[in-house]
């Protein structure tokens, strides 16, 4: 038998602590995903008001470079239209079921005249700017209190 000699605060009943560590992974509706990338959907809640939550997050996984260009949009849109909220809503084609389109949707008290040449000179000077990739997704639609 081999005898080995414990350390004097050796307590084999006693309880230690220890750090639980924490997963980098997160479940949305069976899907897990990198903690990263539920964070900043948890951004993009901040920044919207989602209309269809669980749809939107899991289009925005699938297609995650939209989420930095989101982000930025709330400041193109807020240094156009004003302190107004800004709601997203995807939408289903009802004659291509696979195509989706995300809108942007500012809710504005701007009368109907003026909101649509703010959102005008939003789309040519900003919008139209961006890659095609996010044009063929993104709709934006101001709507008048």
């Amino acid at each position: 038998m081999i005898s080995i000699n414990a350390p004097a605060d050796y307590h084999p009943t006693a309880s230690y602590k220890y750090e639980e560590k924490k997963s980098s992974y997160k479940n949305l509706n069976g899907i897990s995903i990198f903690l990263a990338r539920y964070n900043e959907l948890e951004t993009i809640e901040r920044l919207y008001f989602l209309i269809n939550e669980d749809e939107i997050k899991l289009f925005l996984l699938e297609n995650k470079f939209l989420i930095d260009f989101l982000k930025k949009t709330v400041s193109e849109v807020k240094g156009v239209f004003g302190d107004f909220p800004i709601f997203l809503e995807l939408k289903t084609d009802e004659e291509m079921p696979d195509w989706k389109t995300l809108f942007v949707k500012i809710k504005t008290s701007l009368n109907r005249e003026d909101a649509k040449k703010r959102e005008n000179w939003l789309l040519e000077k900003w919008f139209f700017r961006q890659e095609r990739t996010i044009k063929r997704l993104v709709v934006f639609s101001e709507d008048c209190l």
